[in-house]
């Protein structure tokens, strides 16, 4: 694997467990599920934007690589 691919492969796995980890145990005290969606809004927000900026590259001529 390339560094990038490393790099987008642990923002993953970064974003995942965060989506598990902070609403399960850092918001379980809160009698809303409000901060949780919130939370889930942010985070889903980052992935698509992580998202378009591995895919803004794609479609060129050959000019950049995603690599």
């Amino acid at each position: 694997m390339s560094k990038t691919e490393v790099k987008w492969t642990l923002f993953g796995v970064v974003a995942l467990l965060m989506n598990v980890a902070v609403p399960y145990a850092f918001l379980k005290s809160r009698e809303s599920l409000g901060g949780a969606f919130l939370f889930w809004c942010v985070v889903t927000m980052a992935v698509i934007g992580a998202g378009a900026a591995v895919m803004s590259c794609w479609g060129g001529r050959g000019d950049t690589s995603c690599r």
